[in-house]
């Protein structure tokens, strides 16, 4: 499977000074990418403020990926919540 395939990319990092690793696929690399690129962010510091705002019973991964999602301005427009409303509800997934 190539890197675009959904192959998982993992980068490591430092989260309240303890070292960690994520691992995501490369669409949603790039996606968070292009998110901190515009909030005028490094990568870690967007993954701090994920981190920060998840829930403790998600997963870092998972969090990175609906952040990922909720604030894609493509991704948004194709959602169909299963919940029904907008894609950019304030309803927990």
């Amino acid at each position: 499977m190539t890197e675009g395939n959904g192959c998982l990319i993992k980068r490591s990092m430092r989260l309240a000074g303890l070292r960690t690793s994520i691992a995501l696929e490369a669409q949603f690399w790039a996606e968070l990418d292009r998110i901190a690129y515009a909030r005028h962010l490094s990568i870690t510091a967007l993954i701090v403020e994920i981190n920060r705002e998840r829930s403790p019973d998600t997963s870092l991964a998972s969090a990175a990926r609906v952040f990922a999602l909720l604030n894609s301005p493509a991704a948004a427009q194709q959602l169909t919540p299963l919940w029904g409303g907008s894609a950019r509800s304030d309803h927990p997934i």
